[in-house]
């Protein structure tokens, strides 16, 4: 069953996509792409004029956290400090919604979130790329590209999925 709504975990996924030029291609996939307004308070004023249109078009909805959210996320921030307090805020969505999350790299996807959840990654975003957005694998291989010069951290993900594709 494809998700209907996919929780980002935090500003790095959605400022990856925007510098490495995928913001529109990730946008034109069937779901709509989740995050709290902790999250959403932490981007720059350009960054949220950028994607106030995928706002407006239901494809990024910014969950408004209430006090007793806000809360229950300071009990989870105090149960993992490695976590910020707008990682915690969209852990805590994801999990009251059962929506998968989406993590940035390799080292918070490996990370053990109690309780567990689906937790998805870079090669599962540019599997959904190559068939709900239609990007032609050409294309994603070059998107691959960018996406290691604005985020280094990426690199051996990215450079295993670029073997994969090869074979």
């Amino acid at each position: 069953m494809k998700p209907t709504h996919i929780a980002i975990q935090d500003t790095v996924i959605l400022l990856d996509l925007l510098q490495a030029a995928l913001i529109t291609p990730a946008f034109q996939m069937s779901f709509t792409y989740c995050i709290t307004d902790f999250v959403w308070a932490w981007l720059e004023e350009e960054h949220r004029q950028q994607l106030q249109p995928y706002i407006k078009l239901g494809k990024l909805l910014v969950v408004e956290c209430t006090p007793e959210d806000s809360e229950a996320i300071g009990e989870l921030l105090s149960l993992h400090p490695r976590f910020t307090m707008e990682e915690c805020s969209v852990y805590y969505v994801a999990r009251t919604n059962e929506w998968p999350m989406l993590t940035s790299c390799k080292c918070l996807y490996t990370w053990v979130y109690v309780p567990p959840m689906q937790l998805l990654n870079i090669t599962w975003l540019f599997k959904q790329l190559l068939t709900q957005a239609s990007l032609t694998k050409k294309a994603a291989l070059e998107a691959i590209d960018r996406l290691v010069l604005v985020n280094p951290r990426l690199r051996v993900e990215c450079a295993a999925l670029k073997r994969a594709w090869a074979k």
